[in-house]
């Protein structure tokens, strides 16, 4: 079965040994996110302003250091936090610049946390999708990190890099002398989505099967490799009567060569509908996908969230023009 997010490492043989150092990976995304706030020097006191329908991941891996309050509550009650989550939603781009100057005005907040997770970078330097832009507005932010996913992305079974200001940060490992049975516990077979999200959440310890993948392999060019393979899907499912739905944003972020992950379809079908849909396709084409909420109008001050079918255009899914044409019959 193809699931929604990639489960499936992109090879890319590295030519010259030339690896990418260790010590900028962090265990997870989760855990670089949670880092970002420490290294900010946030506490319990501190609020953090985060979009409608975030994963339980996120609001738990901000939890272990700040108090994480949604975006309606802090612009109804203009409640001032000290920091902001923005979040591409499986890739796509966030809020335009004029809007999250706005929302940083109503904040009054100093750090903003760029959540790039399901971004591919377009490069290893820091200058993640757009956070070339958000220096527009650095005088009124002091700080800001962009966080990206080396799972989501790529399909390994761990790995985040994170940024502060362009530089990236690194990770400090464990104290943890004896890691046999971290290992052990790595290899099980039984519970392993079980274990590999508690890995990816509470271990501070690189996964082995990652150190091993990141010897092995280009990190720069494996992101090159994922994302022609999402940008062919994305063309074909473009070209199809799905995209008809989306709003100019959305058609102006592909090309940009924004490459998501997931997509959005069916908007405005009925839960019933979206329930048959997704049993139907995985039945037919052994492809996972969820019903899921989208913000539609890609602004954080006035969301317009729907159900939807999320649907999955990472590499892992190939012969994509027969799906389309089976769906849409």
């Amino acid at each position: 079965m193809i699931p929604l997010w990639s489960n499936k490492p992109v090879s890319s043989p590295s030519c010259d040994g030339d690896q990418f150092p260790t010590q900028n990976i962090f265990p997870s995304g989760r855990q670089a996110l949670t880092y970002c706030l420490n290294h900010a020097g946030l506490s319990r006191d501190d609020r953090v302003a985060v979009p409608e329908w975030s994963s339980h991941c996120v609001i738990s891996a901000i939890g272990k250091v700040a108090t994480p309050i949604p975006f309606h509550e802090v612009l109804q009650h203009r409640i001032e936090v000290s920091a902001v989550l923005l979040y591409d939603q499986w890739g796509w781009p966030t809020t335009s610049l004029e809007l999250i100057g706005k929302f940083i005005e109503t904040t009054k907040c100093h750090v903003l946390i760029h959540d790039m997770v399901d971004s591919i970078p377009l490069s290893l330097n820091g200058d993640g999708n757009r956070i070339d832009e958000f220096y527009v507005i650095q005088e009124a932010i002091k700080t800001i990190y962009s966080i990206f996913s080396l799972s989501k992305t790529l399909g390994l079974c761990g790995g985040g890099l994170a940024f502060c200001n362009y530089e990236e940060l690194r990770f400090k490992k464990s104290g943890i002398d004896n890691y046999d049975g971290i290992r052990q516990l790595e290899k099980s077979k039984d519970n392993n989505d079980y274990l590999l999200s508690f890995f990816k959440s509470e271990i501070p310890v690189l996964p082995c099967n990652l150190v091993e993948w990141l010897e092995e392999n280009d990190l720069s060019q494996a992101f090159e490799v994922e994302k022609e393979k999402r940008r062919i899907n994305l063309k074909k499912i473009s070209n199809s009567k799905f995209s008809t739905a989306w709003p100019d944003w959305m058609k102006l972020a592909l090309k940009q060569a924004i490459t998501p992950g997931i997509v959005p379809l069916m908007r405005g079908a009925s839960n019933k509908t979206l329930d048959e849909k997704q049993n139907e396709i995985l039945i037919k084409h052994q492809i996972e996908t969820s019903v899921y909420h989208f913000n539609w109008s890609n602004n954080s001050l006035e969301p317009v969230y729907e159900k939807c079918l999320a649907f999955p255009v990472h590499g892992m899914v190939s012969e994509i023009d027969e799906i389309i044409n089976s769906i849409e019959r």
